[in-house]
């Protein structure tokens, strides 16, 4: 239950939580000048000036649809990078398999296996 104002400072309420009182600051708060004035300076120091890159931005394809998730998918996982993942999984499958029951996995089983069928 909140206070009103005719209340006193104390209260019998177990959940109330006095806040505390701050005093205003006595000095004031120095600038960005005044922080630092007290360090010295290294000779030779050129603080490193950012300009303006000219066309900064993601470099697209321009013949890319945006609107199409699996476009972006197949910027990042390309038809090398299938092949690459079908090679390791066959060869680590060979390593690990005991049994004759692994069969080759084909380009087309990873890309079924993650949802793209193309």
């Amino acid at each position: 239950m909140p206070r009103t104002s005719h209340q006193s400072a104390q209260s019998n309420d177990l959940d109330f939580v006095q806040q505390p009182r701050y005093s205003p600051r006595k000095t004031p708060i120095p600038s960005e000048y005044e922080k630092y004035k007290g360090y010295r300076t290294i000779d030779g120091y050129q603080p490193l000036i950012h300009k303006e890159i000219d066309g900064a931005g993601p470099n697209l394809p321009p013949d890319l649809d945006v609107d199409d998730p699996l476009a972006f998918f197949q910027l990042f996982f390309t038809d090398e990078v299938f092949q690459h993942l079908q090679k390791c999984t066959n060869a680590e499958a060979e390593r690990r398999s005991t049994s004759a029951s692994w069969g080759e996995r084909s380009v087309k089983d990873l890309k079924t296996y993650i949802g793209k069928n193309s």
